[in-house]
Order: structure tokens, then C-alpha cells, then sequence
């Protein structure tokens, strides 16, 4: 950091969105290949087939609708027009 504090502070609500989104994707992930690997070793049936299965579904669910949020978030946080800091020296019309 550059002494920019104040930037990266007024786009908290911003980095935060962003990062838990990622580590949502992340957790599903980590269930999708666990259920992932119990499919292909352990050949459940009924109850379990489903729950393996659901579990796929949701992440591919969560990769298609919601990750793909970061990257608008991140044009937002790399740019460089500065429009959340010293907003009440604006006058808007």
C-alpha cells in the first residue's frame, strides 16, 4: 500500500462481497469433490446417490449464478476513478 488507506477502507463493503463469494465457491468446492469421489468409489444408491448428486448440482449452481458476481466486483475495485472518497465536497446535480 501507498498510504492509500482511506481508498481501499471506503470500498470495504466491496472487498467483502467479493471475498465471500469466493470462499463460498471455495467450501462448495470442497463438498463437490468429496461427493465427487464418493460417487465414482463407493456407488451409493437411494438417499445417498441423490445427496452426492445434489451436491454437484449445488456447486455448478453456485460457479454459473453467483461467482461469476466477483468479476464486476472487480472492475469496480481495480479501477481507478475514485468515487467513493470525498463525496461530501460534491455537488450533485
Amino acid at each position: 500500500m501507498k498510504g492509500e488507506t482511506e481508498r481501499f477502507l471506503a470500498d470495504a463493503t466491496l472487498y467483502m462481497e467479493m471475498f465471500g463469494i469466493i470462499t463460498i465457491a471455495w467450501q462448495w468446492l470442497k463438498q463437490a469433490t468429496v461427493a465427487k469421489n464418493a460417487l465414482l468409489t463407493q456407488n451409493p444408491q437411494g438417499d445417498d446417490l441423490q445427496f452426492y448428486e445434489s451436491k454437484v448440482h449445488s456447486m455448478r449452481f453456485y460457479f454459473a449464478y453467483e461467482l461469476p458476481k466477483t468479476l464486476g466486483l472487480a472492475v469496480r475495485l481495480l479501477d481507478d476513478e475514485l468515487l467513493t472518497i470525498g463525496v461530501e465536497n460534491t455537488i450533485l446535480v
